[in-house]
């Protein structure tokens, strides 16, 4: 059932190879020999069936989706870090190609977070902070970026700068810097 409430199905394509059975049918036989309830069903339909029995009214649930206007409160835990790897980065190849790293989309190492999060952390007239993970440390260019979320920091990974910090997603502290 997906997110609109809709059933979704698929059929296989293909017979598995060789000896290979389908894991439901693997599932089932071990069920049966620790003689455990449940495992009875001898088809993929038998399953479904059995699934769509315990849905409450069988029904497509019409209407509007709630999306909320807006999200209010402020985030008073730590900065968590989101270390995603920028597209000229991905790989040995891409990171020394020179070319590419002249572009736009090259990205340099940089603490990006929003402008709540900077006055929360007392960092809103800094330029260089220190981000803290485990027991790195570096001190690198602060950027007050309004697509960061609250409470959130956006450290690339695989960027000379931020290389040794730590895991790309965690809980980072991030310190005054000199600057």
């Amino acid at each position: 059932v997906n997110l609109e409430g809709r059933w979704q199905s698929f059929e296989e394509t293909v017979a598995p190879p060789g000896d290979a059975r389908a894991a439901w049918r693997v599932l089932r036989v071990l069920g049966n020999y620790l003689e455990l309830e449940g495992f009875e069903f001898s088809s993929c339909a038998d399953i479904t069936n059995t699934v769509r029995g315990l849905h409450q009214d069988g029904a497509v649930q019409e209407g509007p989706w709630f999306v909320p206007a807006g999200l209010n409160g402020t985030s008073t835990g730590p900065v968590q870090r989101i270390g995603d790897v920028p597209a000229y980065a991905v790989d040995p190849m891409v990171r020394r190609a020179q070319a590419l790293q002249e572009t736009p989309d090259a990205v340099a190492g940089a603490i990006r977070i929003n402008s709540k999060t900077a006055a929360r952390l007392g960092l809103a007239n800094c330029a260089q902070a220190v981000a803290v993970q485990g027991e790195a440390r570096q001190s690198l260019p602060l950027v007050v970026d309004e697509r960061v979320a609250d409470g959130a920091a956006l450290l690339h990974s695989a960027v000379p700068e931020c290389i040794g910090l730590g895991p790309a997603f965690g809980v980072l502290t991030i310190e005054m810097g000199d600057g």
